[in-house]
């Protein structure tokens, strides 16, 4: 099976739609790898907005520490970097006020 990567993500001519594009393509990326992980996904999908630059602790409320963090909406495009993740709380830094759209959670 050909797959046209490339030629969609070029399609796309600014950044951030193109890196949605591509975070979607390794999401679909792991699904054909795999039977089906999301039977087995634990999480759920946040929005949250932030209205300075800085570092902020978000509560999931999921019960368990989160492995794995997709970063789905990033209004600014600002910087965004995750930090400590326990069972409670993920810490994430932000470089300049945006909105975030993240999934959180662990397959």
């Amino acid at each position: 099976m050909t797959r046209q990567k490339d030629i969609r993500r070029d399609s796309f001519k600014d950044s951030p739609d193109r890196d949605n594009y591509e975070t979607l393509q390794e999401i679909s990326d792991i699904v054909l790898r795999t039977d089906n992980p999301f039977i087995n996904f634990q999480g759920s999908v946040y929005s949250r907005e932030f209205t300075a630059a800085g570092t902020f602790e978000v509560a999931h409320g999921l019960g368990f520490k989160p492995t794995d963090f997709f970063l789905t909406g990033n209004s600014n495009n600002v910087t965004v970097t995750l930090g400590l993740v326990t069972k409670e709380v993920a810490t994430i830094t932000i470089s300049a006020a945006t909105a975030l759209r993240f999934i959180l959670g662990r397959f």
